[in-house]
């Protein structure tokens, strides 16, 4: 509780990360200490070396633990490492199927190496669960619009725009035309 005030409240990640240390010294099979610090380095201090340290170790306590194998799938796909994100991604999935970040950022894997129909198919599985999640609407609109499926880039830029965000111009010439 107390590193999670220095982190949210204070906004003092290095104070965190010793405090959820102390925790994880006593108690050395504390998935959720190990994961806090590596989303601590990650999100916070944007270390993402540290990240992994602790993500790893989250998953050594854990090899289930859905948020360790997903953060790891990220900065993977961040690094350009698409293969081994996966890898870290699909098992993210395996333990909750519905994991958003998971599904995006496995879309962005595939999208990075030009595998728009891949990606496309990640995006709906999470628009299933989150249809107004405008991120996955935004992604769909480009990822259609890269397909030339016009009905489908219509539909997705359609329900972006609905919460005022800006199509981008490119898209908007698309389907005046």
């Amino acid at each position: 509780i107390i590193a999670d005030i220095y982190l949210k409240n204070l906004n003092n990640p290095r104070e965190a990360i010793a405090w959820f240390k102390k925790t994880y010294d006593i108690d050395t099979n504390s998935v959720e200490a190990a994961v806090s610090i590596g989303d601590s380095y990650f999100n916070f201090l944007h270390d993402t070396s540290n990240a992994m340290t602790w993500y790893n170790n989250a998953i050594k306590i854990n090899p289930h633990n859905e948020f360790a194998l997903s953060n790891l799938g990220v900065i993977y796909a961040g690094q350009g490492k698409n293969s081994e994100a996966r890898k870290y991604l699909s098992e993210s999935m395996k333990s909750n199927p519905k994991n958003l970040i998971a599904l995006k950022w496995m879309a962005i894997s595939y999208f990075n190496e030009g595998k728009i129909t891949e990606a496309v198919m990640y995006l709906n599985k999470g628009y299933e669960y989150e249809p107004n999640d405008a991120d996955l609407q935004r992604n769909l609109m480009i990822c259609y619009y890269k397909l030339n499926d016009f009905s489908n880039t219509e539909k997705f830029a359609f329900l972006y725009s609905k919460t005022n965000n800006q199509i981008p111009a490119v898209i908007e010439i698309y389907l005046r035309e």
